[in-house]
């Protein structure tokens, strides 16, 4: 399946569409358990590397769920629908988050996550849809949408002056009016060309 880079819009994961370290520090803190320290804490994957199995269990336990893939972290209020409406207008959503390197899940459990909540253009390879790099800038499209600000610097100077990233205020992340203007934006300023 080949992707025409001149409608594609590249997806942050963390920050644009869950705010995965908030809902576990908020868990964590309810139930006064402790906390990764020194990577993002966004995955249940990430408690079982610095703290074992025992703790694993624990956590999932007071979340409810097997695994992350039950996908209990929510969404971003607002981000589905602005996704939904982006590929009515024809656009590509490619995924394109960091990997974790403590964890031999979280590249599953993301496109697990990221299948379930916003679905992918072929359900028996959801892999196509996602990028898994620390260099975004590396890979092609007409604008990234990322709330980091390493990772946008990084895009435009490889992109600019044709294409821009776009910066999610992560503070806007529960105003689920943010995603409705970024859509606008993004249908505004990056028109799809072949």
């Amino acid at each position: 399946m080949t992707i025409n880079p001149n409608n594609v819009i590249l997806v942050d994961v963390d920050g644009p569409c869950a705010d995965f370290d908030a809902q576990v520090i908020q868990m964590c803190t309810k139930y006064e358990m402790p906390l990764p320290k020194g990577i993002r804490v966004g995955v249940l994957s990430a408690i079982q590397t610095q703290f074992g199995q025992a703790q694993y269990e624990t956590t999932k336990q007071l979340l409810g769920v097997e695994t992350e893939r039950n996908h209990t972290f929510k969404v971003i209020p607002g981000a589905q629908q602005a996704i939904a409406t982006l590929r009515d207008h024809g656009y590509v959503i490619h995924w394109c988050t960091s990997p974790l390197d403590t964890s031999s899940t979280w590249c599953s459990d993301r496109v697990d996550w990221i299948a379930h909540h916003f679905g992918v253009r072929d359900s028996k390879n959801p892999w196509l849809d996602v990028t898994f790099t620390k260099e975004k800038s590396l890979v092609r499209g007409l604008t990234l949408i990322d709330d980091w600000d390493y990772h946008i610097t990084q895009w435009n100077i490889v992109n600019a002056p044709t294409k821009y990233a776009m910066w999610f205020n992560q503070s806007r992340a529960g105003d689920r009016f943010y995603w409705e203007g970024l859509t606008q934006r993004i249908l505004k300023q990056c028109p799809i060309s072949f």
